[in-house]
């Protein structure tokens, strides 16, 4: 219905609005740890290692990809390039994703990029912990205030469609 629908533009829009301004406060410190976890992954020579083995894998079976991200793109440029796929285009990226499963699977790729990923994770951490507490106080009590002012928010937002209404 149209109430429900109003109703729902305006939680979206408060729920829009408040991640909008934590991005730009507490969250931000919790955004740059998470970017620099993310920059040093593919430094890490066991990762690089088995992204090679993948490639080499994939090679074997007719794909040349230095790196699952260059698979991706790829297949994201044909799902942009293509209003609708054909039959043999769908059957081939069928068979690439089998490939790129059983290349994944049999490098441990995966495995090996969620552990390094996760000990760079416990490094940062324990190497930021009274950063990362503070980001968090800030965070419940942003959050606290927050329901504190719902009543408010729910009376005084507008119920424009998301993407429309103002920004926090």
């Amino acid at each position: 219905s149209a109430a429900a629908q109003a109703a729902s533009n305006k939680c979206f829009t408060i729920w829009r609005n408040f991640l909008g301004n934590q991005l730009n406060s507490a969250l931000a410190a919790i955004q740059t740890l998470g970017q620099s976890i993310r920059s040093e992954d593919f430094k890490d020579p066991s990762i690089a290692k088995a992204t090679k083995a993948w490639s080499v894998c994939m090679a074997a079976d007719g794909y040349d990809y230095g790196t699952p991200n260059e698979l991706v793109n790829s297949v994201m440029n044909v799902l942009r390039t293509a209003s609708t796929l054909t039959a043999a285009q769908k059957a081939a990226q069928i068979a690439e994703a089998g490939a790129d499963a059983a290349c994944t699977q049999s490098t441990d790729l995966a495995g090996i990029y969620f552990a390094v990923q996760a000990g760079y994770e416990q490094q940062i951490v324990d190497a930021n912990q009274p950063q990362l507490s503070k980001a968090v106080q800030q965070y419940r009590a942003a959050y606290q205030k927050e329901l504190g002012q719902l009543h408010t928010l729910l009376t005084t937002t507008p119920t424009t469609a998301p993407g429309h209404g103002p920004k926090g």
